[in-house]
């Protein structure tokens, strides 16, 4: 994480590594390893109707207590696809597929485990992190070439919707 000075209200930005997608009305931000897939979950999500805010970089900052997340400026409307190169969202998907900004709702960090067995099957692996002076529920999700991971993030964006007035998923 960086400071790279005030941000559109004068609230300091802090610019991190990752993808912010919005789905199913929560913004949830992908963090994983470089090339884990974070940019082909967020194509697979775009194909599906919902909508990029950041790829690569997400410019990160505090409005009314709240975790707001945009595009850095030099990628705002693109999606890096691996062996591809750049794209341009609007021009793949239409001017809907793009958001401005979205409250950092949910960080789903994306990771293949070292050992399959040992991940937990009936309880997510979850946490809270920092970011920006703000915490944030983050839930660690295993992925594989064969795991459905545009599926499953939104699966996530659904049930923490069904929940949210209780606080999401369960810490």
């Amino acid at each position: 994480m960086s400071d790279i000075g005030p941000g559109a209200i004068g609230n300091p930005v802090t610019t991190i590594p990752g993808v912010l997608v919005h789905v199913h009305g929560r913004g949830l931000l992908l963090t994983g390893e470089s090339g884990i897939g974070k940019s082909e979950t967020a194509l697979l999500l775009l194909d599906r109707g919902h909508q990029l805010v950041a790829d690569d970089a997400v410019e990160l900052r505090v409005e009314a207590g709240r975790l707001c997340g945009r595009a850095a400026t030099a990628l705002a409307g693109q999606l890096e696809i691996r062996g591809i190169g750049p794209c341009s969202v609007a021009a793949l998907f239409g001017p809907q597929a793009l958001r401005q900004e979205a409250p950092v709702d949910l960080i789903l960090n994306l990771s293949h485990p070292a050992h399959w067995a040992e991940w937990p099957r009936l309880a997510p692996r979850q946490d809270q992190t920092t970011l920006a002076g703000v915490q944030v529920r983050r839930l660690h999700l295993p992925v594989a070439p064969e795991r459905p991971v545009g599926l499953l993030v939104e699966a996530v964006a659904r049930l923490d919707v069904a929940q949210c007035l209780s606080g999401g998923l369960d810490p």
